[in-house]
């Protein structure tokens, strides 16, 4: 059985929604996305240099809490694939931070079945304690597909849009 929390599809394997099998995101998809960014008045910075927000080439995108801004390294990414995966997952700090006021959407128990042993493992090494309940939560919804995510979003978001 499914497990729904806020509209979000709890059972995920991260085997078929993990980056070696994502398929390129249509650009509707990211139109789609882009919208949800806007609804909630949150400007959605492409970056085609490595500058800013984007100076360090191992960055794919950034959520900035002070300017309520995500940017999306373009030149960092090798492919449309994870440069979408990564919009969705910085669209998802947004939400946590716009709409949630960084409370959490999904329990323990549900990040700790579908985060991905490699994104465990990289939370302890590069954030901070503090930080790994809510980028383990990003990391999770990022894997869902778009039209998942896209009702997960709203539905967080429902009050804002």
């Amino acid at each position: 059985m499914l497990r729904l929390v806020f509209g979000l599809p709890i059972a995920i394997l991260s085997a078929v929604y993990g980056p070696a099998n994502a398929t390129e995101a249509s650009t509707h998809q990211f139109r789609q996305v882009h919208a949800a960014a806007t609804s909630i008045g949150v400007p959605v910075h492409y970056v085609t240099g490595r500058t800013g927000e984007c100076s360090n080439e191992r960055l794919l995108g950034v959520y900035v809490f002070a300017e309520r801004a995500v940017y999306l390294c373009e030149a960092n990414s090798d492919s449309d694939a994870r440069l979408f995966k990564t919009f969705k997952h910085e669209l998802w700090h947004a939400a946590q931070h716009v709409c949630r006021n960084m409370a959490s959407t999904l329990t323990d128990d549900q990040i700790r079945d579908a985060l991905p042993h490699a994104d465990r493992a990289t939370l302890r090494e590069l954030y901070p304690e503090h930080q790994h309940r809510a980028e383990a939560e990003a990391r999770v919804v990022a894997q869902l597909p778009t039209p998942d995510f896209l009702r997960g979003f709203n539905n967080v978001c429902r009050h804002l849009q």
